[in-house]
């Protein structure tokens, strides 16, 4: 921990970035409290995001201060519509008497919560600068790298993977606040990387529930104060969406999903008339984060409300037969959102990026409908031992069912069935229950065109239970937390709502907090969550060879990178196989890496250093290439990733042999050549 420790102004930093840009917006719009702060990071991400468009788009270098001046031109425009749609701030009826206690039941709770967390998953990451053993780890740490070098994080130019192309769509909201803890502190791209994004799946993870809850369930201590602690309850997320992958921006994208819904439920259910405008813009703006974060979190959004648009039809309806419309009337806004959905399901068809999500599935069914809906149910979705796709390792037994909180699920659901507020709770989790076991175990044109926007991956659509899974876990435990308190004869309304004096209220706040407490310290003992933690530990150990995880970067490849960063000129690119720890030249060693990532696109050029730069001597057009593309070294490293060697990269074997190459640098199987053809002899390949 002390390797943590000592990057703490990394993690202040990180902290600043998801949450300042966004905290304007929010309290201008009219949010307050636990739904401000727990909406910040999503509207801040809206700022980030679009700041970085039209920067790009302007030539303005990107910074800090353009997001600053972002996030007031945004808080202006925020603050001037509230005011045109009148006074407006999210109360929610039956206020709790004793806003400190309550304040203090929350605090307590939630930092208990994050921080016994955050210490479990620095210690299953080892080090502040690890790098997660994974297949996207070097897109997105080299996309940052990218993002740094050209000043520019506009998600129109993210551009890694397809070089020759100016304009290319890619979320880059992720690496765009990576960049920014790099430039605010001068860290390493992998130690901003990491403390971002444990903190997004802490912090903001439970700042978004929490807002979420307090729209939704009101003010009870109870049911706020098991908030935090239950949302580490599930293995889904973020844990096991934290260890594969690895999928940054998809995990920046669902931890601001709770704010998001909850704006939308402000919107939709809790206000009505003009007073719907401001909490409306600010599910939009989310939306807008969303698609800048990952688009499929947008996609998640709109599965889940459609229970709340439902309902908020149900109320538009009723509301408008009580005041002496006819049927046909009372029924036109549902008429008109069931037309303007279709409409827009029909156009967004048109797109031909979504058209293509809707028609093929890129992940095979790897179980039946009945097994996968038994895992919905025991909460053993996309445990890592049955992913067979990617090196786990071998002691991993098959996945503990997580029964309690499995139960409280349950439970949470039967209840909200009898409160009509909550009755779409039970309905948005079915759906994501739905859209698991479909895309698990169906094998169905159905399946593409329901899941596609997210390749058909069940581990992208196994990570959304705990949305709704948390609240619905919340209420549930709530329930059995106010039935002990009746037996106890603690006298208190439901859920612990309205405590009969203070002596009851005082009560109440102590039960809570220590239950709360006791989930904190007791959940992540079990056998699931271990199980949890050591797949983490997994994927970001380095071994010496790499034999004991999934072979990407090994402690050698570690060491020849640091002689790049200081042996490679600046400016000079380096060569090698993006199947092995080469591709992180550019994150870890500063040094452009001509191919960072196995999915790039590759060229002429690429082509021609690739297949034949061992050939330089007596084939001109790789000189060409090689000057081109500003190549004076090449790195090799040991076992690659997956162990299945890749064709297309012959050409960077037996260059000493050649005459084209010199040996400079080894450790182990990895190693260092400066080369000597292309008249690089004796400029120091620059």
């Amino acid at each position: 921990m002390a390797e943590w420790l000592a990057t703490w102004p990394v993690a202040v930093a990180s902290l600043l970035v998801l949450f300042l840009p966004g905290v304007l917006p929010a309290y201008a719009l009219g949010l307050r409290g636990l739904v401000a702060w727990g909406s910040a990071p999503l509207l801040g991400g809206g700022v980030i995001g679009i700041v970085a468009v039209v920067a790009g788009a302007a030539g303005v270098p990107w910074g800090m201060w353009p997001v600053v001046a972002g996030s007031v031109v945004l808080a202006a425009v925020a603050l001037l519509l509230r005011r045109a749609c009148g006074p407006w701030t999210p109360r929610v009826r039956g206020a709790h008497p004793s806003r400190r206690l309550l304040a203090a039941v929350v605090l307590v709770t939630s930092v208990t919560a994050v921080v016994l967390q955050v210490r479990r998953t620095l210690v299953a990451v080892g080090g502040p600068d690890r790098v997660a053993q994974t297949f996207d780890t070097p897109f997105h740490l080299n996309s940052v790298a990218l993002v740094l070098d050209r000043g520019d994080a506009s998600s129109l130019h993210m551009n890694l993977t397809v070089p020759d192309t100016p304009t290319a769509f890619y979320p880059g909201l992720w690496h765009g606040i990576v960049s920014l803890v790099v430039q605010l502190t001068g860290t390493d791209i992998a130690v901003a990387a990491n403390w971002v994004s444990v903190l997004v799946g802490s912090v903001v993870w439970v700042a978004g529930l929490l807002a979420l809850a307090r729209t939704i369930l009101g003010t009870s201590p109870v049911l706020l104060g098991l908030v935090a602690p239950l949302s580490f309850a599930f293995t889904q997320y973020p844990n096991r969406l934290f260890s594969f992958g690895l999928l940054y921006p998809n995990f920046l994208s669902y931890a601001v999903l709770p704010a998001a819904l909850a704006l939308c439920v402000l919107a939709l259910v809790r206000r009505t008339g003009p007073r719907r405008l401001p909490p409306a813009a600010g599910a939009l703006l989310g939306m807008v984060t969303l698609v800048l974060a990952q688009p499929n979190g947008l996609f998640a959004l709109w599965y889940v409300v459609v229970p709340v648009v439902v309902t908020a039809l149900v109320q538009t309806t009723g509301r408008l037969r009580r005041r002496g419309r006819g049927p046909v009337v009372a029924a036109l806004p549902a008429v008109l959102t069931v037309v303007g959905a279709g409409i827009g399901y029909w156009a967004l068809g048109r797109v031909s990026m979504i058209d293509q999500f809707r028609e093929k599935s890129s992940w095979e069914v790897t179980a039946s409908w009945r097994h996968a809906a038994r895992e919905v149910l025991d909460l053993t979705a996309m445990h890592p031992s049955t992913t067979p796709n990617f090196p786990e390792p071998e002691n991993l037994a098959a996945g503990v069912p997580n029964l309690v909180v499995a139960g409280l699920v349950v439970l949470g659901a039967v209840v909200c069935l009898t409160v009509a507020r909550w009755r779409w709770l039970p309905f948005s989790y079915g759906i994501v229950a739905v859209l698991y076991v479909v895309v698990r175990g169906v094998d169905s044109p159905l399946r593409p065109l329901l899941t596609g926007y997210w390749y058909a991956d069940p581990q992208r659509i196994s990570a959304l239970l705990p949305l709704l899974g948390v609240p619905l876990a919340v209420v549930g435990a709530g329930w059995a937390v106010t039935a002990l308190l009746r037996l106890a004869r603690v006298p208190t309304g439901p859920f612990a709502l309205h405590p009969d004096g203070r002596r009851a209220a005082l009560v109440v706040a102590a039960v809570t907090v220590v239950l709360a407490v006791a989930v904190s310290v007791l959940l992540p003992r079990t056998a699931t969550m271990r199980e949890s933690f050591a797949y983490v530990s997994h994927v970001y150990r380095v071994d010496p060879s790499a034999e004991g995880s999934a072979g990407l970067l090994d402690a050698d490849e570690i060491e020849i990178l640091e002689t790049v960063a200081e042996v490679v000129p600046e400016g000079v690119a380096v060569v090698g196989n993006p199947w092995d720890g080469s591709s992180l030249t550019w994150a870890l060693a500063g040094r452009e890496s001509v191919f960072p990532h196995t999915g790039i696109r590759l060229d002429e050029d690429r082509l021609l250093v690739a297949g034949h730069l061992r050939d330089a001597l007596t084939d001109p057009s790789v000189c060409e290439a090689v000057e081109d593309l500003d190549v004076g070294y090449v790195m090799r490293g040991g076992r690659l990733l997956w162990g299945t060697p890749p064709a297309g990269f012959e050409g960077l074997d037996g260059l000493v042999e050649a005459g084209v190459g010199e040996l400079v640098a080894q450790e182990g199987d990895a190693r260092l050549y400066r080369i000597t053809a292309c008249g690089l002899e004796d400029d120091g390949g620059s």
